[in-house]
């Protein structure tokens, strides 16, 4: 246990029984996005985010036997600037409007960095979205810069719905053609990390949030072109967004696209994928599609023409020198990890 200098909080794990206590903690933490305040709702699970992660730790901060702050931190080996590193993602804190300005939040940080240190973490990072002032302002006011490149989020509107039946549930014997096309579609992008056949089939076999079932081949005869898992984020996970402008709020359910990938020059078939796997979301009652984005190229143009917006997100890593502009080709967003 740790307590923040000039607090009487104590730090420890979370359980499995703070679990309505750290969803009503969320409630009251709403995200400050300029024009947008985003309330995140993990109701029934709080933990189902860390049962896909390969490695997570949760803490929170108690006063008086009431939580006041939680932040959860996954790691895992990615390759960066050429090495493999150990890194450590910050992908998620919250401290009560009441207990904020502190130094609750950097307490938390810093023991959960002390508890990770024996799996030999290099460093940790945080992906945060522009429009995430006080977040951004967090990271800068410790003196991280940012990174020259962003990770870029597309969120699909189901409107382009489409069954295709070129389309099937992927066979665990195909992992290995599957593992090909997904690193040949993320080649070069930091913490993208190179799969096998044997790492998809672990990643597929972790939980049954996500599992052969929700893996989808595209073929041509034959031939498999195209592939991408669907994750139901929206299971346990709801975006309320309250619009300043105009007073409106919006919710949203979405289920990320996991582990996509094509052959060379198939980004038609790829986006003939992502309609039928939107199309899936419909029928499980979702009503968005996400998925990472490699740097801008024929699959943006491709895009262009389904209803959808993409999102950068601002990296920040701490203890790896920053590379000049233009050093890299792009981030690399692993949905489970944001």
């Amino acid at each position: 246990m740790n307590e923040p200098s000039g607090c009487i909080h104590t730090i420890r794990e979370a359980r499995p029984s703070d679990n309505d206590a750290l969803i009503k903690l969320e409630l009251r933490c709403p995200l400050d996005l300029g024009n947008v305040e985003l309330v995140m709702d993990r109701r029934p699970d709080f933990f189902a985010q860390t049962q896909v992660q390969e490695h997570s730790l949760v803490l929170v901060a108690e006063e008086e036997g009431k939580l006041v702050g939680v932040v959860a931190g996954a790691w895992h080996d990615v390759p960066l600037l050429g090495d493999t590193r150990h890194l450590l993602y910050v992908h998620h804190e919250r401290i009560l409007p009441s207990h904020q300005g502190k130094g609750l939040g950097r307490a938390l940080v810093m023991e959960l960095v002390a508890r990770t240190r024996e799996a030999g973490i290099h460093s940790l990072y945080w992906l945060i979205v522009p429009s995430n002032e006080r977040s951004m302002r967090f990271a800068q006011s410790a003196g991280i810069q940012r990174w020259p490149v962003a990770g870029r989020l597309c969120q699909m509107d189901l409107a382009a719905a489409a069954h295709s039946p070129r389309v099937r549930t992927l066979e665990r014997e195909r992992a290995g053609e599957a593992a090909s096309l997904i690193n040949v579609a993320h080649g070069g992008l930091e913490l993208f990390s190179p799969f096998t056949g044997h790492r998809l089939r672990e990643r597929l076999a972790r939980t049954d949030a996500y599992t052969w079932g929700d893996y989808y081949g595209l073929f041509d005869g034959e031939r498999l072109v195209a592939v991408g898992g669907l994750w139901d984020q929206g299971r346990s996970l709801a975006f309320i967004r309250r619009h300043r402008r105009d007073g409106s709020t919006s919710f949203s359910r979405a289920m990320p696209v996991v582990d996509y990938g094509f052959t060379p020059g198939a980004e038609a078939a790829m986006v003939e994928m992502l309609q039928h796997l939107a199309a899936l979301a419909v029928d499980r009652g979702r009503n968005e599609l996400a998925l990472g984005l490699p740097p801008p190229g024929p699959l943006d143009v491709l895009l262009q023409g389904l209803p959808h917006t993409v999102d950068e997100f601002c990296c920040f890593i701490p203890v790896i020198p920053v590379p000049e502009e233009g050093a890299i080709k792009g981030i690399h967003l692993d949905p489970f990890y944001l």
